[in-house]
């Protein structure tokens, strides 16, 4: 790369998810970017987290607190972390083996970006007849317009925007991303996967009814907010503009 790398923090989130941590932290150690941090924030596990995340090294910074909520946890980890970019993984997530190779040069070419958001796959957890775990795409990937994994902030954007809400059991990435374009942050978008969202019964947004309870309210309180602006109206803009293809 031509510019020095920036110091950068990875942020995970965790509640009970000590059969997929390991996994999430090697889908970061295999960038070929290192990190200068991960932190891990453990939301009240009661589960093995904890004995996972202390043997996977002592570069991993890990933190217990009663239980609150993922983006509580978030919150956390951004108190913590001491890098110019900000980066998350949810523990049962994946980056992309090429995530940060692709990410940080367009974040430091483009001086106007606060953010590049990337594509999202779901995929799907699958037994081998061995007993291995395999995963299989389930559906097209697509843009990750309201997702923090699928992203890579600097860490301007949240002094300029604030934190998630951490009253918001979920749905607090969309409420923290109409806030951003509500006040005019400047991200781009590249047509490239960078984060494998796996899909498994412990998922919490398959939990319906909270999820949409959490969007609708993210989305009303984007509406007062608008309608108690100048005029009535904010423009929120349009979508990140669209960046050259990095390949899927």
């Amino acid at each position: 790369m031509a510019a020095a790398c920036p110091p950068i923090s990875v942020i995970i989130p965790v509640f009970n998810g000590a059969d997929f941590l390991a996994e999430a932290v090697a889908s970061i150690r295999c960038q070929k970017i290192p990190v200068k941090e991960i932190i891990i924030v453990d939301d009240g596990s009661s589960d093995r987290t904890a004995a996972v995340a202390a043997g996977l090294g002592e570069d991993i910074r890990y933190v217990f607190q009663e239980n609150r909520g993922p983006h509580a946890a978030q919150n956390t980890g951004l108190a913590m972390a001491g890098g110019e970019v900000i980066a998350f993984l949810d523990a049962d997530d994946l980056w992309s083996a090429d995530k940060l190779n692709i990410q940080l040069p367009l974040l430091q070419n483009d001086s106007q970006a606060q953010a590049v958001l990337g594509f999202l796959q779901y995929i799907r957890l699958r037994e081998t007849a061995g007993g291995d775990r395999d995963y299989i795409p389930f559906l097209e990937p697509f843009l990750g317009a309201n997702c923090f994994g699928a992203a890579l902030f600097r860490r301007e954007a949240f002094t300029r925007i604030g934190p998630l809400d951490g009253a918001m059991v979920c749905g607090g990435d969309v409420d923290w991303f109409l806030r951003a374009r509500e006040q005019g942050l400047a991200m781009a978008a590249i047509a490239h996967t960078t984060l494998f969202y796996r899909l498994h019964p412990g998922n919490i947004t398959r939990h319906k009814m909270q999820r949409d309870h959490f969007l609708l309210q993210a989305l009303k309180q984007s509406l007062d907010r608008r309608r108690g602006a100048p005029g009535g109206v904010v423009d929120l803009g349009k979508l990140p503009r669209p960046l050259p293809d990095g390949g899927k």
